[in-house]
């Protein structure tokens, strides 16, 4: 496996502005990205007009009007026929990454190849909330 534009990034959004994705800059310019795969799920003309725009104007970007809000899955389901990279990372539309993102996880699949699924340890101030294991839920 090469370790060049291994990756596409899918992004889906609801009513945000493409040019306010956090990432966006450093998936641009990542010589991991193949493709920044975007779903939109807008409902606002407004917004849907400037994403247009902006997905016109930024290297790298296949953006995918949704034409309403159909799901994530069905966004996801979406982005995921469109990849032709070896691997998919699936970001949220407020997602910063650090700038060795991409080398930390390119570095990580190659000394693990027999995984097919790989998934970060998410944490916040409180501790880790994935993966977790829940030993009783309150509702």
């Amino acid at each position: 496996m090469n370790s060049s534009k291994i990756y596409d990034a899918v992004i889906v959004v609801y009513n945000h502005e493409i040019k306010d994705i956090p990432s966006l800059a450093l998936l641009q310019k990542s010589d991991y990205i193949n493709r920044i795969i975007i779903c939109d799920n807008s409902t606002d003309a407004g917004i849907i007009r400037d994403n247009v725009e902006t997905s016109e104007s930024k290297v790298k970007i296949k953006y995918i009007q949704m034409h309403g809000n159909v799901g994530l899955s069905k966004a996801y389901n979406r982005a995921v026929s469109e990849s032709t990279s070896d691997f998919i990372v699936i970001l949220d539309d407020d997602t910063p990454l650090p700038e060795d993102f991409f080398q930390l996880s390119t570095d990580f699949i190659l000394s693990h190849p027999s995984s097919d699924i790989y998934l970060p340890i998410v944490q916040s101030l409180h501790g880790t909330l994935s993966p977790c294991k829940k030993k009783w839920v309150a509702f």
